[in-house]
């Protein structure tokens, strides 16, 4: 039980009240020990977390790799234009990474 109401129904009584102030401690408890357990059970485990790290840097090692090719034809492109002392166009230029 996370809520008493909307106010329509109360209890007047002192043993009333009572029973309502000790079924609320107990949901609040109840609710915080669900969501404690959820937050644990979903959290990595070490050797999961060291994977996904792993996993993470050899994707970007992989992507960076990629560009340095990129760069590395469009240099080569560019200094084969300038040896032939031709103009080169604009879209040598441009690099897209």
């Amino acid at each position: 039980m996370s809520t008493i109401g909307y106010g329509d129904y109360y209890p007047k009584t002192l043993p009333g009240r009572s029973v309502i102030l000790f079924t609320s401690i107990c949901g609040v408890f109840i609710s915080s020990l669900l969501i404690v357990s959820l937050s644990l059970r979903l959290q990595m485990q070490p050797g999961e977390n060291k994977s996904h790290v792993v996993l993470t840097r050899l994707g970007k090692q992989s992507k960076l790799r990629e560009e340095a090719a990129q760069a590395v034809a469009q240099t080569a492109k560019i200094q084969a234009k300038m040896s032939q002392n031709e103009p080169y166009p604009d879209e040598l230029l441009q690099i897209d990474f």
